[in-house]
């Protein structure tokens, strides 16, 4: 695993321990506690006591021992395999319908492609095949704050590129080309779309091409969601 995707999914994990507190408020408090650019050796020289005083002055009280003392471990020490083995599990629990092509639009508001790959709040996620559109779910990006540990380009965007390689087609509004290079290397086809667009017309627009006359590559993607 990729250095910054792994630091990303520790503070992801980390801040869904502690009520009332959000990643982009666990991002700060590390930034202040630790310094940038965040680095694993930095993580596992975090003491629990600094940790529990910032913790409690952010959110104005001082959480369930148990809650931080988890949180602090999975800062310190990263999830242990066991975790890791059921998140990837509960991915993989959602097949691609068949004959379909899965797809991830980048969006900021609701039922709309209007993203940056970059900096968008959620990647909507659609099975899409000649008959049926299906909206498999939210990938919110809230937790992926990491990214702004470093502005290396060549690792920067990893955690959102994992967030939805399990996708054949991505819609975004924009997108570098570092990025962009990294999406098609995860076997993704990146659509740049300047003007956004209602998601389900972008998908039906999408489904017609599906059932009219796919280019090869889109039909051989539905013909592995078939096998």
């Amino acid at each position: 695993m990729a250095k910054n995707t792994e630091l990303a999914l520790r503070m992801g994990i980390a801040a869904k321990q502690i009520s009332d507190l959000e990643p982009k408020q666990l991002v700060t408090i590390l930034e202040s506690l630790l310094g940038l650019p965040f680095t694993p050796k930095k993580f596992s020289s975090l003491s629990l006591t600094d940790f529990t005083e910032a913790i409690s002055k952010a959110v104005g009280a001082t959480p369930d021992p148990g809650q931080l003392e988890r949180a602090h471990t999975f800062l310190v020490k990263g999830p242990d395999e066991q975790i890791l083995e059921t998140l990837k599990a509960t991915r993989n629990e959602i097949p691609k319908e068949p004959n379909s092509i899965r797809v991830a639009c980048a969006s900021n508001t609701q039922g709309q492609m209007d993203g940056h790959f970059g900096s968008c709040q959620t990647f909507e996620i659609y099975d899409v095949s000649p008959g049926a559109i299906t909206h498999v779910e939210s990938r919110s990006t809230q937790h992926l704050y990491a990214e702004k540990m470093t502005d290396d380009p060549a690792i920067k965007n990893d955690p959102r590129v994992a967030l939805i390689d399990d996708s054949n087609l991505l819609f975004v509004v924009s997108i570098g080309g570092p990025a962009a290079a990294k999406v098609v290397r995860a076997s993704m086809h990146p659509m740049k779309i300047a003007k956004g667009g209602e998601i389900d017309t972008l998908l039906g627009d999408l489904q017609q091409t599906l059932a009219d006359s796919p280019p090869p590559w889109l039909a051989k993607a539905m013909a592995e969601s078939v096998a």
